[in-house]
């Protein structure tokens, strides 16, 4: 590719199957256009060529590209390209470490069947020297298989957590302005800018959040006005934004008052559900006083907030 310096790929947008292709261009630093199919049926009708094939298809891509130059452009350069490299080496090493987390679980039920550490407790220094002490006292060679896996699961937290502070020193000095909103934490705000590949090629927060998935879709007919949820766009976006929370969304609990007939007897003829609380004060069927709104919980992040925040340190 020497001969090319200045390229760009263009791919056809076919949602989950050209996503991976995607993201392995993005990885090596390579700039990416999606073309939607709805620019390839011009150049399609007007081909030479009759038929549909790979070679059709690739040429007709390559003419809506070129055709339409304002079509937005992925690319990961400089520190935002640091980051998804760091980002994408550290999930590797989580996912070595918790299989070898596995591979150990397997060895301590049969070395030692009543000993079952807590989940999550094998990332702890602790739990892993414990594990070191209740292994000397077995010499069969399951045993020596067991601290090599100890050994390989230290090394690699040591090397995960390492990672975690570089990624947090790039993400400080590149997007301080995720690192505000409630919840977002280093590793989450790395994720969002590593999967974006150039916040600026989106034209609004309307278009971030589709492609993001986390826009819903319409689907009523008629006067009833329905949504449902989108499963599509990004998905690793959509999952770095499950923890965040608006601060539009932390809000004082209220609660509706009841009413004042609502502890008094019903009729003597009223048959009530069996499964309803002789002791409540409402009635099956009138709906029961909300409960306070937990602020300590956390709730979807607005994603045009995100989109805003991480746009204004790009410009």
């Amino acid at each position: 590719m020497a001969q090319w310096p200045q390229r760009r790929w263009a791919i056809e947008a076919c949602r989950a199957l050209s996503r991976r292709l995607e993201a392995d261009l993005l990885k090596v630093g390579e700039q990416v256009a999606r073309v939607p199919p709805k620019l390839m049926a011009g150049v399609r009708r007007s081909a030479r060529t009759r038929g549909k094939s790979d070679p059709i298809d690739a040429l007709a891509v390559a003419r809506a590209a070129l055709r339409e130059p304002d079509l937005p452009v992925a690319r990961l350069d400089g520190p935002s390209r640091e980051v998804r490299l760091l980002v994408d080496y550290r999930e590797s090493l989580v996912k070595d470490r918790t299989a070898a987390q596995n591979r150990l679980r397997w060895r301590l039920h049969e070395l030692a069947p009543g000993y079952d550490p807590p989940a999550g407790s094998l990332n702890r220094y602790r739990t892993l020297d414990e594990i070191n002490q209740l292994l000397t006292t077995h010499t069969s060679t399951v045993a020596g298989l067991a601290l090599r896996e100890v050994s390989r699961i230290r090394e690699l937290t040591r090397e995960a957590n390492q990672l975690q502070r570089d990624i947090t020193r790039l993400v400080t000095e590149l997007v301080p302005s995720l690192l505000e909103i409630p919840g977002c934490g280093a590793l989450s705000a790395a994720k969002l800018v590593g999967e974006a590949a150039d916040i600026t090629r989106f034209k609004s927060r309307d278009a971030y959040a589709m492609w993001a998935g986390v826009a819903p879709i319409p689907v009523w007919s008629a006067n009833q006005e329905r949504f449902r949820l989108n499963r599509g766009g990004n998905r690793q976006t959509n999952a770095a934004c499950t923890g965040l929370r608006s601060p539009r969304s932390v809000s004082t609990p209220t609660l509706k008052p009841s009413s004042p007939d609502a502890s008094s007897p019903g009729p003597p003829n009223e048959k009530h559900s069996d499964s309803s609380n002789a002791d409540s004060p409402t009635s099956p069927t009138e709906p029961s006083s909300p409960t306070p709104n937990n602020t300590n919980s956390p709730t979807p992040l607005d994603i045009g907030e995100t989109y805003m925040r991480y746009r204004s340190q790009r410009l």
